[in-house]
Formats: structure tokens, sequence, C-alpha cells
């Protein structure tokens, strides 16, 4: 895989599911930011939110997409807000987020929920 698949979907909308789906199709990494971020501070999405605020959270979001961004190309399921927040990168990493996910022509919205994304996904 030559570029980062980023899924971007309301809560629910199945990109973790569909994520992980694309990935072993592609044979690439699967990178869940909110499961990163859940994983780090050992606790639930809503209790991080809850104790540190949403600016800080937001933060840790913005921050950990950048790092998967410069890292080898996977398939992303980045938290909600970060379509929204992509203005808040740094400018370096707002240009390489926007043309890594428009330049590779793969991106997709999950909004169709995970079960039709993932047939169209896996049909030849």
């Amino acid at each position: 895989m030559k570029r980062h698949i980023v899924l971007i979907g309301l809560p629910g909308a199945g990109k973790h599911t569909v994520g992980r789906l694309v990935a072993e199709q592609l044979h690439a990494g699967f990178v869940d930011i909110d499961g990163i971020l859940a994983r780090r501070e050992g606790k639930p999405i809503t209790m991080i939110f809850a104790e540190k605020g949403e600016g800080a959270f937001r933060d840790m979001e913005r921050k950990e997409m950048e790092t998967a961004l410069a890292n080898e190309p996977a398939v992303l399921a980045p938290g909600r807000s970060t379509r929204r927040r992509t203005r808040r990168l740094t400018p370096i990493a707002r240009r390489r987020h926007k043309s890594r996910a428009r330049s590779s022509g793969l991106r997709k919205a999950v909004r169709d929920g995970k079960d039709a994304l993932s047939r169209r996904l896996t049909k030849g």
C-alpha cells in the first residue's frame, strides 16, 4: 500500500470494524486513534474526555493523527473530530493530512454503515 486510507464517519458508523476488514484485505496496518488513546490512558474515551476536557482530548487526538500520518501507510480510523479539527493541525501536518487523504483516491466516508461498505470494499 502506497498511501494512507482515512475512514471518516459518525460514531457507531463502523470505522473500526470496516477499517480492520480493509486493512486485512490490503495486507496493511490498521490504526484506531481512539483505541490508541484509550489504551495509553487506561480508560474509555468518555472518561478521558470528562476528566481532561474537550480541548485536551482533541489535542491528544490531533497529535496521534499527526504521528500516524508520519508513519508507514495504513488504514486509519481517526476520532470523530478529526475532519473538523484539521484546521488545528500544524501547517505542515495539515498539508500532509489533506494531501494524503485526497491523493489516495481511497478516502471513504463511512456513512452507509459497516455492512454496505464492507461489501463494496471486499468485491474484487
